[in-house]
């Protein structure tokens, strides 16, 4: 396999691209960024936007999130038994990927747990049957939500304090429900230490 050059790796390089022409520079910058769409985002939000389209992000994926759990249950519950997990999965996936880009893009740590506790909540509330039901895929769906647990954990330990003390306040109990209720043998088996969530 043929390693990837990098420019750092290269000083002679990295100089010579340093002493191009300012406008050949920018021309070469501007046809780089357009090459990653991710990064276009990145830039848009970091040098166009402002606290209100961050809230306003966060407002629309948090309806995203919630209109898809409703607006797929019906097509999701009716299918084949040997669907309905399979497209359950898929769809918690899915919201789960927008929650990632929504981070990518934005960096804020706050918006992305409270996403993912929404998702959590959600979809175990809603889709109870499915994802504990006595079958593989119902066991893959327990095993992936309580992956995004463990994600959930170590965002709430990037928080600041006050943040912490009001997301506690704010998603903690539900989130207790959920994992007694829904995946209680899994955490005991991951040996999850969940509770880290409360701030106590």
């Amino acid at each position: 396999m043929k390693q990837k050059l990098n420019v750092n790796q290269i000083p002679a390089l990295k100089q010579e691209i340093l002493d191009l022409p300012e406008k050949e520079k920018n021309q070469l910058l501007i046809r780089l960024i357009n090459k990653d769409q991710v990064l276009i985002e990145q830039l848009h939000f970091k040098l166009l936007e402002d606290e209100y389209d961050l809230i306003k992000r966060f407002e629309d994926l948090k309806a995203e999130i919630e209109t898809t759990l409703k607006d797929n249950f019906d097509s999701i519950i009716n299918s084949k038994y040997t669907d309905k997990g399979k497209l359950y999965l898929r769809m918690i996936r899915n919201l789960s990927s927008r929650i990632n880009h929504y981070a990518k893009v934005t960096k804020d740590v706050n918006g992305e747990l409270r996403l993912r506790t929404i998702l959590l909540i959600d979809s175990s509330a809603k889709y109870k049957s499915i994802q504990n039901e006595d079958s593989v895929i119902g066991y893959k769906a327990r095993l992936y939500q309580v992956s995004k647990i463990k994600t959930m954990i170590t965002l709430f330990g990037k928080l600041h304090e006050d943040l912490k003390y009001d997301y506690s306040d704010d998603f903690y109990e539900s989130i207790e429900d959920t994992i007694v209720s829904n995946l209680q043998i899994e955490i005991i088996q991951s040996k999850l230490k969940y509770k880290t969530l409360s701030n106590e």
